[in-house]
């Protein structure tokens, strides 16, 4: 700035003219408020996702011979490390220019997309605990699977969109209570479909003495039923994360709608990939396929009756009458056949 004033004049000037200009750079970006700190959010997710993903390759390179090791499952696992890592990717690419830009993120496509790999990775991971249980099913439970499946991606595609415009435009809380409620009764449909396949699968264990199995599937059950009450808690807390420009609100926006969902999301690959690692030890599909036969009652059992004699007719019975029963007979009277008509011929 420069200030000027008129020459010394008497009496003295009483007006000062000042020239200069000012130049403001807001160094939040548009994305001031409650979206500031996501960028640190989804570059350490994204670290993680990454390592995340390395490891389980090499896992799964080093069995690339041994096909019976791998399941279907180890492939779904795969694939929500790698929708893990788009997601985290595009958000951060956002969020980073966005703190450095004026320009709005509203009808962004990028955030559109962060957010289609977010709710296809929660399907996916939603899948990896059904096939865990269950792979080989009929086409009813493909239909049921189906079903519930779009079930869970349209809730959760609702939730996510309505949580993202209720930061920018007005959201009645009607609406957004709609929108958590349709999700929880969507992750309820799909936790008892995943229960009842963890269920079924751990009787089979049981039944056919695999221990060790039967401890996987166990620890399975656990980390779903956590799972499943950390997000009902969840839930309830972004419920109550209404839009503001508070700085301490800022913390609290971060933490439950992106800090605290992707640690959970992480933290149950991580130990998926973990117990459901493939090793030498694991059971091959035509060990599996054989054992859960002869628990459900398939495998034929050579020495069990066949059951025809049950259905056909039974044959003429022979039996003999000493003196002692015919005192009436002097030598030994035989008694022959008796017919189907129950008449005795002698």
């Amino acid at each position: 700035f420069t200030a000027t004033s008129p020459p010394f004049t008497t009496p003295p000037a009483e007006k000062v003219l000042i020239h200069g200009s000012i130049a403001i750079r807001n160094p939040y970006g548009y994305a001031a408020g409650n979206e500031y700190f996501k960028s640190s959010v989804y570059g350490l997710a994204f670290s993680a996702y990454t390592v995340a993903l390395f490891i389980w390759g090499a896992k799964l390179f080093i069995f690339t011979k041994s096909s019976d090791a791998r399941r279907a499952f180890h492939h779904l696992l795969t694939i929500v490390a790698s929708m893990g890592i788009l997601e985290c990717a595009l958000s951060l690419a956002l969020y980073v220019q966005a703190n450095k830009t004026e320009v709005s993120r509203e009808d962004s496509v990028v955030i559109m997309l962060a957010q289609g790999a977010g709710v296809a990775k929660m399907g996916y991971f939603l899948l990896v605990f059904r096939d865990v249980a269950v792979e080989d099913e009929s086409c009813k439970a493909k239909v049921i699977q189906t079903a519930v499946m779009l079930l869970y991606i349209v809730a959760a595609t609702f939730k996510v969109s309505v949580g993202s415009l209720r930061q920018t435009y007005s959201v009645t809380d009607s609406t957004w209570m709609s929108c958590m409620a349709f999700a929880a009764l969507a992750a309820a449909f799909a936790l008892v479909w995943v229960m009842r396949g963890l269920a079924r699968t751990m009787q089979m264990c049981r039944e056919a003495s695999d221990d060790k199995r039967l401890a996987q599937f166990q620890h399975t059950t656990l980390l779903t039923l956590v799972l499943a009450v950390s997000s009902l808690v969840l839930l309830g807390a972004q419920y109550l994360d209404a839009p503001a420009q508070g700085f301490k609100t800022w913390y609290y926006h971060t933490l439950v709608a992106d800090a605290v969902p992707q640690a959970m999301a992480l933290g149950a690959l991580v130990v998926m990939m973990y117990m459901w690692r493939p090793s030498e030890d694991f059971p091959s599909m035509s060990e599996m396929t054989e054992v859960d036969a002869e628990v459900i009652g398939l495998k034929e059992d050579t020495e069990a009756p066949t059951g025809r004699a049950e259905h056909e007719p039974a044959g003429p019975v022979q039996f003999g009458l000493g003196d002692e029963d015919d005192p009436a007979a002097g030598n030994s009277a035989v008694a022959k056949t008796i017919g189907s008509n129950g008449r005795a011929a002698e």
